[in-house]
């Protein structure tokens, strides 16, 4: 059960803007995150808490991936990406 990848404006941007290696390594994240949702995910993914319960979090290196998903229409949207 294969998942959509979408992103926000907000997110694109900061990803566009990221170094060559930071994006291949967040692609390659997002890439199993998408093709395994919910099967054997070797990512450290984790929920949020507050009023971002529903969201959760993947850190490639030194990056917060912060993402929210949708059973209903098996999507994944990519809110912001956050670095140190």
């Amino acid at each position: 059960m294969n998942y959509e990848l979408l992103f926000t404006n907000r997110a694109s941007k900061k990803m566009k803007s990221l170094p060559r290696g930071y994006k291949k390594r967040i692609k390659n994240a997002f890439s199993e995150l998408v093709s395994s949702y919910k099967e054997e995910i070797k990512l450290d993914i984790k929920s949020l808490r507050g009023r971002y319960e529903d969201m959760y979090k993947i850190r490639v290196n030194d990056i917060d991936l912060i993402f929210f998903t949708s059973r209903e229409d098996r999507t994944i949207l990519v809110i912001d990406i956050l670095s140190d």
